[in-house]
C-alpha cells in the first residue's frame, strides 16, 4: 500500500513527466518547421544510415 507521500511523488513525476513531452513536442515542431523551411536540402538518417525525412 503506498504512503501519501509515495503517491504525492508519483503526481509529480506525471506532472514533470507530462511538462517534458509537452516541451519536447513544442521544440519537435519548431524543428521540423525550420527544416521544412529551409531553402537549403536537408536529409536525416538514421544511427543506420537509412535516409528517415528529407525536406521539400
Amino acid at each position: 500500500m503506498s504512503t501519501p507521500s509515495q503517491h504525492d511523488n508519483n503526481a509529480n513525476d506525471m506532472t514533470n513527466k507530462k511538462a517534458t513531452d509537452d516541451l519536447l513536442s513544442l521544440r519537435f515542431e519548431q524543428f521540423y518547421i525550420a527544416v521544412e523551411q529551409s531553402p537549403v536540402a536537408t536529409a536525416i538518417t538514421n544511427a543506420d544510415g537509412c535516409i528517415e525525412f528529407v525536406n521539400q
